[in-house]
């Protein structure tokens, strides 16, 4: 309240008034803080001829100099505010008093904020010799940013698109500025001429019928990198799915579309994203009996030159279940077609079966063939790890950036500087103490993980840098600036280069209007040419103390009508899945004929019209969708808070069982995805896969456990589940009285059977000799009539299931 009560009595005084000249003021400054102590630098424009400040510093502590210092007493988040009031003469008459106010958010403590700021960019090449820049820089909020082509021209914004002339390679800079800081980062691109990749990518299919639904075989040829599909079946339903299989309701004649779009590498980073639509009539007929269509024939081979690794594809791609024996004690029941990894070299047998469910008969119809693969070893798995960086120095000190490829699912970077400093990450930034060079070499290790094993890889690479020095540092400084819009409003781009670590700017439009932002955006009252000038003053650390420079530039505007890519607006929401997860939904306009490209901040990318991403590590980032559509570009980017991952979730498994004779089939089920099943059949005997067979000798009974689990990426740890049930595979007897209390009778029957003993509440549950439940219901008494009439002769699994677990027996029905 006194700093308030001070300024309005200060006010009153002078009669402050509501002047056009107080259009001129505007209050600010910037600050440097050092541990919890903070030097502030008032940047005030447009004062008058007496002016006085008043400063808050979110502590309860107030000053009134110009350039004051404050030490706050704790580390933390302050808002500060500067107060300026300053008086203007006009030509004799009474005075006139303004006030203006700047705020600004102020961290002092917990190490240098600089270093928060970590500048980056990928490059995608949209035409033959167009190419985006998507921003990926850290922090993305409140920062600004300057661009330099590599071949003359400059720009700025935050992810900007550039128009080459000539085919050719050249080297790309992106200055990031952000609360006093500054960092830089270099690449360089490779410009392709007129040949178009998107010449090569043609969207095209096939299509086969069968009783459960239509199987669609992708042919699409000239592909890039990476590529998405999306499909519509021409009665409301869509797919992303490769080769997506699907069920129509009734017979017909539809239009089918297939949209690929397809991610290319035109080299040194730069992605082109092409898009291709193939549509045709499917003709659905009408249904028979699923048999009729099986096929179980399939192609195996090496897979891609990986001698420990095959491919296989189903024939027809006919199903809809398929279940693959791979020889070795695995199984897989994920398609039509995969790959499998061999952890030794042999010869195995290779299975496919194919089976559908047949409800008119009530039964179930499969298929096999089997056929041998030989696998002569796999190959060294490190020979894909590869390392190299480049390096960008500025001012402030060197930036350097890793190009690592072929790497694990865990990569650590280990640098030497050469002048006996090290270095950790991926993207360090380094100070040299004097001018020189330095040999400086990076260490990257990767963990793998191959057959459930991990392998261990590491790649050194190493260069010189050289560190100038000398020379007059104002000669950096050069102000410039290009701009966009029309009569509705123009959007001026500051192009500067060479500023020091603390930068004003100050324009004049050639209308009467100014502005101090670094990137404004000004609206004339009429089309026309205005000569607009921009000011910057820039102050350097040097080893003589701190230099002040200054540079301008001025040009010729003309402003004229609105253009049409102002149409274009990119959009999109976020929705959270978890902790980690997430789904980008498009609301970009117009949402037709648009070609999309998101950017995670994490380093990745994809295409398409909506996106999905997990991330690896929790963190802030910046994600950033990039619209295309005709000529038109605009971008739009959103800051997500990725948590800290949570551990395993828990999860249920459970099996059936089916007895024929000595043999007892397992089906095991899980409520989430799992990578694999492990049994222990209780007679010391073990093995794994979804489905399995196992052969007992009596008496019995057996203790059969059932394990599952899955990786949790988050935690990088396996996640895993148990099941244990009694399991009688033998025992059925005439008018058999069993030791536990439970007596079923008579043996075998043929209508109906009597079960004594039991706990009302007991679950009563008989499964098929295949290991189907056909019949269950609860106890309600101690005895209870089971109708077996609608049951086929055959010799039934009854479970009586309480809290306390289960009890197996079984029926012989003749």
């Amino acid at each position: 309240m006194r700093l308030l009560s001070a300024i309005t009595v200060f006010l009153c005084f002078f009669g402050l008034q509501a002047q056009p000249i107080c259009d001129e003021l505007s209050a600010g400054f910037n600050y440097t803080a050092s541990g919890n102590s903070v030097q502030f630098a008032n940047a005030t424009t447009g004062a008058g001829t007496q002016t006085t400040y008043q400063w808050t510093f979110g502590d309860g502590n107030i000053a009134n100099e110009p350039n004051p210092s404050h030490t706050y007493t704790a580390a933390g988040t302050y808002e500060v505010c500067l107060y300026a009031v300053s008086i203007y003469f006009n030509g004799g008459g009474s005075p006139t008093t303004c006030v203006d106010t700047a705020c600004a958010t102020v961290q002092v403590g917990g190490g240098d904020p600089c270093a928060d700021l970590v500048a980056c960019f990928e490059a995608q090449q949209t035409t033959a010799n167009i190419v985006s820049f998507l921003n990926c820089t850290q922090p993305g909020t409140n920062t600004q940013y300057l661009w330099t082509f590599g071949d003359g021209g400059s720009g700025s914004g935050t992810s900007p698109t550039h128009t080459y002339d000539q085919p050719g390679t050249y080297t790309v800079c992106v200055t990031a500025y952000w609360n006093g800081c500054l960092d830089d980062f270099c690449e360089t691109i490779i410009v392709q001429g007129p040949n178009d990749p998107c010449d090569e990518l043609e969207a095209g299919f096939s299509y086969t019928t069968t009783p459960n639904g239509t199987q669609f075989s992708n042919g699409t040829i000239g592909t890039g990198q990476s590529t998405t599909w999306y499909w519509t079946f021409g009665d409301g339903a869509s797919s992303n799915d490769a080769q997506p299989f699907h069920t129509y309701a009734a017979p017909g004649t539809y239009e089918v579309c297939l949209y690929a779009i397809s991610v290319y590498n035109t080299g040194s980073g730069i992605l082109l994203t092409c898009a291709d639509t193939l549509c045709a009539p499917v003709v659905i007929e009408g249904v028979n009996d699923p048999c009729d269509g099986l096929d179980a024939s399939f192609w195996a081979g090496n897979n891609g030159g990986n001698p420990g690794s095959i491919f296989y594809s189903a024939s027809s791609g006919l199903g809809p279940h398929w279940l693959w024996s791979f020889g070795d004690g695995t199984y897989s029941d994920n398609g039509p077609q995969g790959t499998h990894s061999y952890m030794a070299p042999g010869t195995y047998e290779l299975c496919l079966t194919v089976w559908a469910w047949v409800p008119s008969t009530q039964d179930t119809c499969s298929e096999t063939t089997c056929q041998t693969v030989v696998i002569e070893g796999n190959g060294n798995t490190c020979d894909d790890l590869l390392v190299e960086f480049t390096s960008s120095t500025t001012p402030n000190g060197t930036q350097f950036t890793s190009v690592t490829v072929g790497a694990g699912v865990q990569t650590t970077w280990a640098w030497n500087f050469g002048d006996g400093s090290s270095g950790s990450g991926p993207n360090p930034f380094h100070n040299y103490s004097t001018p020189g060079t330095y040999q400086v070499c990076v260490t990257v290790t990767s963990f793998y993980e191959v057959n459930g094993q991990l392998i261990t890889c590491v790649d050194e690479y190493c260069n010189e840098v050289v560190i100038g020095g000398g020379g007059n540092i104002c000669d950096e400084l050069n102000a410039g600036f290009t701009w966009n819009g029309g009569i509705s409003g123009v959007q001026f781009s500051n192009g500067t280069t060479g500023t020091g670590f603390q930068t004003t700017w100050a324009w004049t439009f050639g209308d009467g209007g100014t502005s101090t932002d670094a990137q404004p955006f000004h609206t004339y009252t009429a089309a026309g040419v205005y000569q607009v000038c921009l000011v910057v003053v820039s102050m350097y650390e040097t080893s003589a103390g701190i230099i002040t420079c200054a540079s301008d530039f001025c040009a010729e505007v003309e402003v004229s009508g609105v253009g049409p890519c102002n149409s274009l607006n990119a959009c999109f929401a976020v929705v959270e899945v978890d902790n980690n997860s997430f789904i980008f939904e498009n609301c970009t306009t117009p949402s037709t004929n648009i070609q999309y490209v998101w950017s995670f901040g994490d380093g990745t990318s994809e295409s398409g019209a909506n996106a999905d991403h997990s991330y690896a590590a929790p963190g802030t980032y910046t994600v950033c969708l990039t619209a295309y559509w005709e000529n038109c570009i605009d971008s739009t980017c959103v800051t997500i808070e990725v948590e800290p991952p949570g551990g395993c979730e828990p999860f249920e498994i459970d099996f059936g069982y089916g007895v024929q004779g000595n043999a007892v089939v397992f089906e095991a089920t899980s409520s989430v995805p799992v990578v694999g099943f492990l049994w222990f059949f209780g007679d010391g005997a073990d093995g794994s896969g979804p489905v399995i067979t196992h052969i007992y000798e009596p008496p019995g009974p057996f203790n059969v456990c059932l394990a599952a689990w899955y990786w949790n990426n988050n935690t990088q740890d396996t996640c895993w589940a148990e099941h244990c049930e009694l399991v009688y595979p033998f025992g059925v007897g005439m008018d058999e009285v069993f030791s536990d209390g439970v007596r079923i009778y008579p043996m075998p029957t043929h209508d109906a059977f009597t079960i004594e003993g039991l706990t009302i509440g007991t679950e009563l549950r008989i499964f098929s000799p295949e290991g189907r439940l056909v019949w269950a219901r609860r106890a309600v008494a101690s005895r209870e009539t089971v109708d077996a009439g609608g049951l086929a002769p055959a010799v039934y699994s009854v479970e009586l299931r309480t809290a306390s677990g289960s009890l197996w027996r079984r029926v012989a029905i003749d």
